[in-house]
């Protein structure tokens, strides 16, 4: 998914619009294939009936400006078409375009060269055909990425509540493995072809390619994003995406249509940003699966690429989350939750007058991890308190790993330092606890406890959300999960 991510993003052309363009969406959703054994009762045409009130109060497109395909109309002609007649050349640069399937999603043999492990992904069309163990017919990405990517300018979001592997077993990752039932409370969004399902053994090329994408080094980072693009996928590279029949829709669209209407705004400001989103439908998948372990045995981990698109709030509001250094704006990136039981405290505990000196702060986490903590004030000035040049260096590890039930004081004697109360003002104290992998250690360098210009802010936030956020497990040999993160935030006040 991320190859051909990164692709669209380079890929951009200028072309000529409509007098008439406006924000537009295209929402398929497919039950009903024109194959029998490609059926997949229940869900599509509920999804997209979901998807479209959310295309108008989420993303600000009136309702003629969303077309729906459903079932037996989203053939594979109509969907490239559409994408081409209704999104691209009835929208302008500024315009908003959103891109939303829920169906089958598969692969098939690479045509071109541009896939380390010589598969494409596709979606599966209304019209498709099965052929024996192979599915002929579908919508690859290369062709996916041809078409949004003539969308210039726009701010693109493509909602995919689909999955490209085939089915797998967790004890069988090295061959082909035998497919998981779709019956039951449970259905998959992936062909039930049980003697063709794409095996994720780990060759190097295919090992290098899934801890790319997990990591973030992709030519998405590098990539102009012209269109302010969003991708959200139902579910990692070795996933299918499920359908809740209890509720009568995707485990993904259910989340992804609760969490943006409102339930996913954890700090209570009215705007529910990308970060918070992908959070709430994260946590939710992970319950999903923890009450369907049976139907759920490669887990499912919605994500959301590319990295900057965690700053953003609706593709159709007028401003991002990210950019300003406010409490509010930070709290909508730093979204993630304290599932982990990290705790915080200041000493001595506040409010604080004016004059106090040596204030600390006492973390504990429960697990091992990556500790980043912060410290903004409302004024908008940020300091990274830890780690920091006085942070005592271990052999051969980083400065800011912490061990689990292990308290770090910052700061701590060995600093040389105090922290004092010296002007009157409130502010508030974020920590970010990630896994020992996590990028977080890389991309966010130790530095002097200092004010740090806010240019350089902005982007040490969004390192800190996307690590805080991190989707893949880089190391691709089994079950790609979540990993375990937890951000807290603590206020305080000094006083007159």
């Amino acid at each position: 998914m991320a190859g051909w991510i990164a692709a669209l993003a380079l890929s951009f052309t200028a072309l000529s619009v409509s007098a008439t363009a406006e924000s537009r969406a295209l929402l398929i959703g497919i039950d009903d294939y024109a194959s029998d054994a490609l059926d997949l009762p229940g869900a599509g045409a509920r999804d997209v009936e979901a998807m479209a009130g959310l295309a108008t109060t989420r993303f600000g497109i009136e309702a003629g400006g969303i077309k729906t395909l459903v079932d037996g109309a989203a053939t594979r002609r109509a969907i490239l078409e559409d994408i081409q007649t209704w999104l691209v050349e009835g929208t302008a640069p500024g315009d908003t375009a959103l891109l939303y399937f829920a169906g089958h999603g598969y692969f098939s043999q690479d045509e071109n060269g541009d896939e380390a492990d010589g598969l494409d992904e596709a979606i599966v069309p209304a019209d498709a055909e099965v052929s024996g163990m192979h599915v002929l017919g579908l919508v690859t990405d290369d062709e996916l990425t041809a078409s949004i990517g003539k969308l210039e300018g726009r701010k693109v979001t493509v909602i995919l509540d689909t999955g490209h592997s085939g089915r797998v077993t967790r004890d069988k990752l090295k061959t082909r493995s035998i497919a998981i039932e779709s019956s039951g409370a449970v259905l998959a969004r992936t062909p039930d072809l049980e003697e063709l399902t794409r095996s994720i053994a780990v060759e190097p090329a295919v090992k290098k390619q899934k801890a790319e994408a997990a990591t973030g080094e992709t030519l998405i980072e590098k990539a102009p994003l012209k269109a302010g693009l969003s991708v959200w996928s139902a579910v990692s590279a070795s996933q299918t995406a499920l359908v809740d029949t209890a509720s009568g829709h995707g485990v993904f669209t259910k989340l992804y249509a609760e969490g943006a209407g409102g339930a996913a705004d954890r700090n209570g400001n009215g705007t529910v940003s990308n970060a918070e989103l992908i959070a709430y439908v994260s946590e939710g998948s992970a319950k999903f699966c923890e009450a369907n372990a049976q139907s759920c045995e490669m887990g499912l981990t919605p994500v959301l690429e590319p990295k900057e698109a965690l700053a953003g709030v609706p593709a159709g509001a007028s401003s991002e989350a990210g950019d300003g250094l406010t409490t509010e704006a930070v709290t909508d990136l730093l979204a993630k939750g304290n599932a982990q039981g990290v705790a915080l405290e200041q000493l001595p505990a506040g409010p604080l007058p004016k004059g106090t000196k040596n204030i600390r702060y006492r973390l504990t986490s429960p697990v091992d991890g990556r500790l980043l903590l912060l410290d903004l004030s409302d004024d908008g000035e940020l300091i990274q308190l830890f780690p920091n040049q006085f942070t005592k260096k271990r052999e051969g590890k980083d400065s800011g790993l912490v061990k689990a039930g292990v308290t770090v004081t910052i700061p701590d004697a060995y600093y040389g330092i105090s922290f004092d109360a010296t002007e009157p003002g409130d502010g508030t104290i974020v920590a970010i606890v990630v896994p020992p992998s996590s990028k977080i250690g890389g991309g966010v360098a130790t530095r002097a406890i200092a004010v740090i210009p806010k240019d350089e802010a902005k982007a040490v936030l969004l390192e800190a959300a996307a690590a805080a956020n991190e989707q893949v497990n880089a190391g691709g040999e089994a079950n790609t999960t979540a990993p375990a993160s937890a951000v807290v935030t603590l206020r305080y006040q000094i006083l007159p």
